[in-house]
């Protein structure tokens, strides 16, 4: 089993994006937490939806990326396997 961080975080206001990650912390940019190392399902898990490709395009070539404070919903760290990124739908009503 594998230590990693679960980072839930508003995506332009729409989405919820579920990100998992071998390092988060402080950036030294001001507001910004930084997230590498993102992981992503294997070839060999059976469960592939739309959302885990759209995730994983946008993330494809990305080595560190910056989340602005403010968007964070949660981050934990947890003990899984393999992380499965996820995004859902924020609906400002509920």
């Amino acid at each position: 089993m594998k230590k990693i961080y679960k980072l839930q975080f508003y995506h332009h206001s729409k989405e919820v994006y579920t990100l998992y990650a071998g390092s988060v912390s402080p950036s030294s940019f001001l507001g910004l937490v930084e997230v590498s190392d993102i992981m992503f399902m294997g070839e060999s898990d059976i469960l592939i939806t739309p959302n885990d490709d759209k995730i994983k395009s946008e993330f494809k070539n990305v080595e560190v990326t910056y989340i602005p404070i403010n968007s964070i919903i949660r981050i934990d760290y947890v003990h899984v396997d393999k992380g499965t990124p996820v995004i859902k739908l924020y609906d400002k009503n509920s």
